[in-house]
């Protein structure tokens, strides 16, 4: 099986493999259970190694509080890019569920036993929502909030579904695949939940502002705008009509007409 000091095998003896939870553990499940011990044998230089374990059921927290803390970071942004000082919210929160994501995937990464290959497939979608996010902070340092907007509200919806809705169940279980503290992971997704959700809303408020503006001077034309080849419309009043004052004839005829 190995040559080296350290054996891994996947083993079904060490984890439950019922399609529906344990009896005891769908009877309360709120509460810490043993749901059965198990003894593997294991050869090693001519000689036998007995591992001994348990199988435990152990309860999760409740995830609506890391729940109302990144919505509770989505409000404030969007609340925040309606102010003069929206670039500079905007970007700062971008920032922090950036670095969020970083801290969420290298805690993933350094966890896995998987291959190389098996691990940098997994990571592709962070790696993609971190690499345009990186992009919308350039382009918001460079061209301003108006023109990065669009690209903005792509970045933020990337974080927060690529880290935030894919992870999401990390807020309420008990044992995660991370090298990170429990906390500290659960805290790592909230950010990129909240503050990809929050950037995407506060920069989409942007994006609807630019085209209002834009739509006023299509539909009004200039005053200097050329007169069409074929004249004004039958019965459209003419410059000299409009400056022409009403006077007394015109006011008689109009009431002997």
């Amino acid at each position: 099986m190995s040559d080296g000091q350290t054996a891994r095998w996947h083993d079904h003896r060490a984890h439950w493999m019922g399609a529906q939870d344990p009896p005891i553990v769908a009877r309360r499940p709120g509460e810490e259970h043993l749901v059965q011990r198990f003894r593997i044998d294991v050869r090693a230089d001519g000689g036998t190694i007995r591992v001994r374990g348990d199988v435990r059921w152990v309860p999760g927290p409740s995830p609506w509080p890391w729940i109302a803390g990144g919505a509770a970071l989505a409000i404030a942004t969007v609340v925040g890019a309606r102010t003069r000082r929206a670039p500079a919210v905007l970007g700062t929160v971008l920032v922090v569920a950036l670095v969020a994501a970083t801290v969420h995937a290298v805690g993933a990464w350094t966890y896995a036993t998987a291959a190389i290959g098996k691990r940098a497939g997994d990571a592709v979608p962070t790696i993609g929502a971190i690499a345009l996010g990186v992009v919308a902070l350039v382009q918001l340092a460079r061209r301003g909030l108006r023109t990065a907007a669009p690209l903005l509200v792509f970045a933020g919806l990337f974080v927060a579904i690529a880290i935030g809705l894919a992870d999401m169940s990390a807020l309420s279980k008990s044992q995660l695949p991370t090298d990170l503290s429990p906390a500290l992971d659960r805290l790592t997704v909230a950010l990129a939940l909240g503050g990809g959700f929050g950037v995407a809303g506060g920069a989409a408020l942007h994006v609807a502002d630019r085209g209002s503006h834009a739509r006023p001077g299509a539909r009004h034309p200039s005053p200097d705008a050329p007169t069409p080849a074929g004249g004004p419309p039958e019965g459209a009043p003419t410059p000299s009509d409009e400056a022409r004052p009403v006077g007394e004839n015109d006011s008689h005829s109009m009431m002997q007409g």
